[in-house]
């Protein structure tokens, strides 16, 4: 950092979190991660509880409930997105990854034997996608929408065109859709796992959502076969999820816990809003905005802008496929020196 600035003068605004300002419902549920039930190896799959309440969560966000058995608790998304992987992806197979797209998956598919060519997943491009997937071999499709880097989501038209595909067995998709709670929820692929599709895996967990990225909690849900199998996989890295972050992860997606839910979705809309109107009234160049996440066009690969008399920092997109924006995200509490 030139000159031997402090970071701490700086507003840092790279970390994807949901931090809110206001008190979580978990503060009141400390007795109960006393139990010694919570100590012991638990259920691989994860807690029938937890997988319940998710099912319902599911069904109230994206209209479709699947099953327990179609569930699977793992230790965060980045787990979850591993196993539905190396489920979906075979020697050989065509891979459409976003342009934009979440690090760890590239890292991930680049552990697998398989050929890795991107989609334009800017905002509002859903032509590229679409005669990628007519004029080429395509076998998986890894779709984030909302999500992260761009926050954007994903034209309605194509998530209906890209649902066909696969209940017809055309293509398989791996949805990530740890974002889609700040979405109305059509674009999720949960609905075709209820249906029976035995090519689609859909990712998720309360790290966003429930702004407990702490808890560790994620959810790989697919087909019964898919899940069994996605089992014998996670048994040779771990044995069970968290005994205590279940606990509280069932409490969060509990129906006690509807209104903190709420909370935490109009604290993501409310932020992102007004962190995108400070940065256009400071003269920035809107890329895209949405999920927790808005993102600036910026003249080279810089880690800083400046927001009136303040110097704001970001994640550069060169990190993540998109060279020349900034990201920032409006959920961690140091957004809040900026509106000082």
């Amino acid at each position: 950092m030139a000159g031997g600035e402090s970071l701490a003068a700086h507003i840092d605004l790279v970390l994807g979190e949901v931090q809110p300002n206001f008190v979580s419902p978990l503060n009141e549920l400390g007795h109960q991660f006393c139990g010694w039930d919570t100590l012991r190896y638990r259920d691989p799959q994860g807690w029938l509880q937890l997988r319940g309440e998710y099912g319902n969560w599911s069904l109230s966000h994206h209209g479709s409930r699947p099953s327990p058995s179609q569930i699977a608790v793992t230790n965060g998304a980045k787990e979850a997105f591993w196993l539905a992987c190396r489920l979906l992806v075979r020697p050989g197979d065509h891979v459409l990854l976003p342009k934009a797209h979440w690090p760890i998956a590239k890292c991930v598919l680049e552990l697998l034997p398989c050929h890795i060519d991107y989609y334009e997943n800017s905002a509002g491009n859903v032509s590229d996608l679409i005669e990628k997937l007519a004029d080429e071999i395509r076998d998986v499709v890894i779709l984030n929408s909302p999500g992260s880097p761009l926050g954007i989501s994903l034209h309605h038209d194509l998530i209906v065109e890209l649902k066909d595909l696969a209940r017809c067995g055309h293509i398989r998709v791996i949805s990530d859709e740890v974002y889609g709670f700040t979405s109305d929820g059509s674009s999720s692929f949960s609905s075709l796992v209820v249906d029976g599709c035995t090519n689609v895996l859909c990712v998720d967990s309360v790290s966003k959502s429930c702004a407990a990225a702490g808890l560790r909690i994620g959810f790989l849900v697919g087909h019964e076969d898919l899940i069994r199998k996605a089992l014998s996989v996670k048994a040779t890295l771990n044995s069970c999820a968290s005994g205590p972050s279940e606990i509280a992860a069932t409490y969060l997606l509990s129906a006690e816990s509807v209104d903190y839910r709420q909370s935490v979705r109009k604290f993501c809309e409310d932020r992102t809003k007004t962190l995108r109107a400070l940065l256009l009234a400071a003269g920035h160049h809107i890329h895209s905005a949405g999920s927790i996440y808005v993102c600036v066009d910026v003249p080279e690969e810089a880690a800083y802008l400046t927001v009136g008399e303040r110097r704001v920092r970001g994640a550069p997109g060169l990190a993540f496929g998109a060279p020349g924006i900034l990201r920032l995200c409006a959920t961690v509490s140091d957004f809040e020196r900026l509106c000082e």
